[in-house]
């Protein structure tokens, strides 16, 4: 059984032991997971004013009546720009966002020993197995996104299964992307649970963050949550490894 209060207890010793620096790789860990989530919000709200202007849609709706061929080729045009967007986005978010998150993890890996560790750690990510790291963290993605097309829930749970992958990777260099999901599903089982009310315990601080307008998110909150979850990687991989040491523990 896993102590929250006692994970949480270290991550924030460790955090706090190298302040900085963890609210540096934080801060970029909670940009590029997030950036997404930004984009969407200001489509959906860009699309939405839109939609509400009556006179535009007016002046659309009689231009596509006296130029059918011009809004075939215009509405061509948004669609290959829409395209070509989403394709970028990926390819940015598979070769360079997934690396970068596995080697922020690494560095609150390596910062959970180590009070002096360095910014360098955010490397390992990149080199020295860079294509076998993008591999492996698009198929966790990938299949992440496909147990949410099932429902939501399906893909919350596969979400905590495939948590642990960028830990696993930062820590075995010559673990394959496929073992390594497997390792990850194998050392969560059982863990989920407690992964999903560790998370749900730093729902106040959530709030904290929300009412300091993100300022508390970034110095503190970020940084301290980033840190617990590499305790949590370190107490699974203890129980994983040493059952009866981690049942007495």
């Amino acid at each position: 059984m896993i102590d929250r209060k006692e994970l949480k207890a270290k991550g924030k010793a460790a955090f706090m032991a190298n302040y900085w620096k963890c609210v540096l790789v934080a801060f970029i860990l909670t940009l590029i997971t997030g950036a997404t989530v930004g984009t969407s919000y200001k489509t959906t709200t860009t699309n939405a004013t839109e939609a509400t202007n009556t006179e535009s849609v007016t002046e659309l709706t009689e231009a596509a009546k006296a130029n059918p061929e011009v809004v075939a080729i215009v509405l061509g045009v948004i669609f290959t720009i829409i395209l070509i967007i989403i394709i970028a986005s990926s390819l940015v978010d598979i070769f360079l966002t997934n690396p970068l998150e596995m080697g922020c993890r690494s560095f609150f890996l390596k910062n959970s020993d180590d009070p002096n560790a360095s910014l360098d750690e955010i490397k390992n990510g990149f080199e020295p197995n860079y294509l076998r790291n993008v591999k492996a963290m698009f198929l966790k993605d990938l299949y992440i996104f496909l147990w949410a097309l099932l429902l939501i829930v399906p893909g919350v749970i596969k979400s905590y299964a495939y948590s642990l992958v960028p830990y696993i990777l930062a820590e075995d260099p010559d673990i394959s992307p496929k073992d390594a999901l497997k390792k990850s599903e194998e050392m969560m089982m059982g863990h989920k649970k407690e992964a999903f009310l560790l998370d749900l315990s730093f729902f106040f601080w959530g709030l904290f963050a929300l009412v300091t307008l993100g300022i508390g998110q970034v110095l503190y909150v970020g940084p301290y949550l980033k840190a617990t979850d590499a305790e949590l990687y370190k107490a699974i991989k203890a129980g994983y490894e040493d059952p009866q040491e981690y049942t007495e523990a």
